[in-house]
């Protein structure tokens, strides 16, 4: 990028600008909680039409695991088969009503609303970026795809296979996950895996003597207990119990039954395992018995969800680099590449050789609170350096290949 557009883009950032946030605004407004299913499907229906008008055939993929919204599938084929694809997801945790609702602050530069950066934002940026880019090149190099998951919030489930299939034959996958607020991209993710422990005793009246009972909660409890010396934080390893309900709601009746949900996040399949082992362990050796017969409790484990890691690298693709260089001369501020102990659904394209950056959408906080906030000038500085990464990718396509960067 020539110094004299640099300094033009970075000067036009930093302005208030307004092109395309009457489409993020009608996205915001749409109540798409990963749960409401018909309000999905319009984000979905809305994103395919932009695409369309671009030149991409649309596909809606139903999931047939379970009750969720369709997938949102574009293909804009290219001169080669060689695939760069995007991904990002229609659904949020929060649902706009009369205090959530979608609003632009011209003195702090920022623009709130439900699901307004993760993940509504970073797709109408990409969408911006795109329009920008194939107007000006109506005959490409790379074919393009385009993901929008309708369900990134409770794990993508159902469309796993999917996304390990377009891994495979990509040679590029950008994620649009929110930038970290402070605007790092992401290289590398956190795995997690959702346990969903059943802890079965025996109930009994909590007063009378000389009748058997193993009582579920006190299992839980130690349970639980022994489970905090897991957490690694300087290893990138957390443990944490999501939800636990049991009992009858009653003073006087022994807890028969527990379940608890489990969170467990690891930056290796090497630490998942070790986690898993734990776990394991120390729900099958409890001190908890019956005083009478001896009896343990029953316990059962599944796991609901298993993400893999987004790996770590010693070594970065210059790709990274370059798409570095590019936001921090038009932010005028270093952009970094860090580590996010979050998982999301680029960790399931990961293949070893596969070229990959997330976070790629503006600057976020308060994700999955009622006060999500994007930087507005972020919104515009990631839409212009997608743009410039498609154009130089466009005219050297042999760049997504050979060297790294080390970062």
């Amino acid at each position: 990028m020539l110094d004299l557009e640099t300094k033009f883009l970075s000067s036009y950032v930093n302005q208030i600008r307004l092109e395309g946030l009457d489409f993020l605004e009608q996205l915001v407004e749409i109540d798409s909680q990963t749960q409401n299913i018909e309000g999905v499907n319009r984000v979905q229906k809305l994103l395919a039409a932009r695409l369309s008008h671009l030149g991409f055939e649309c596909t809606f993929v139903p999931n047939l695991e379970m009750q969720t919204g369709d997938l949102l599938y574009a293909v804009k084929k290219g001169m080669s088969s060689d695939q760069i694809s995007f991904i990002g997801h229609a659904d949020t945790v929060c649902s706009p009503g009369k205090e959530l609702r979608f609003e632009i602050n011209f003195n702090s530069q920022t623009v709130t609303g439900p699901g307004i950066g993760d993940d509504k934002g970073s797709l109408v940026m990409a969408l911006q970026s795109l329009e920008a880019f194939l107007t000006k090149n109506p005959e490409h190099h790379f074919t393009y795809v385009f993901i929008s998951s309708p369900c990134e919030e409770t794990g993508s489930i159902g469309f796993h296979p999917l996304f390990k299939e377009v891994g495979e034959k990509s040679v590029a996958v950008l994620g649009l996950e929110p930038a970290l607020y402070n605007g790092s991209l992401i290289t590398s993710r956190n795995g997690n895996r959702w346990y969903k422990i059943n802890i079965i005793g025996k109930s009994s009246h909590a007063g009378r003597f000389g009748e058997p009972f193993i009582n579920a909660a006190h299992h839980a409890a130690e349970f639980i207990y022994k489970l905090n010396p897991l957490n690694d934080i300087q290893n990138k390893v957390k443990v944490n119990v999501g939800s636990m309900t049991g009992g009858m709601d009653r003073y006087n009746v022994i807890c028969e039954s527990v379940e608890i949900k489990l969170d467990a996040r690891f930056p290796t399949l090497e630490k998942r395992e070790d986690i898993d082992q734990a776990i394991k362990s120390l729900i099958d050796n409890s001190s908890v018995n019956c005083f009478y017969t001896g009896d343990s409790c029953k316990t059962t484990i599944e796991i609901v969800d298993d993400c893999p890691p987004l790996p770590l690298q010693d070594q970065l693709h210059p790709l990274v680099g370059r798409y570095l260089n590019i936001i921090s001369q038009l932010e005028e501020t270093e952009c970094l590449a860090e580590h996010s102990g979050g998982a999301a659904d680029i960790n399931y394209f990961s293949r070893p050789g596969l070229i990959y950056i997330d976070g790629l959408g503006p600057k976020t906080k308060g994700m999955h609170t009622s006060n999500e906030v994007m930087d507005l000038k972020s919104f515009y500085s990631r839409q212009y350096a997608l743009t410039e990464v498609l154009e130089f990718l466009n005219k050297e396509p042999t760049f997504l290949t050979g060297a790294v960067y080390d970062c």
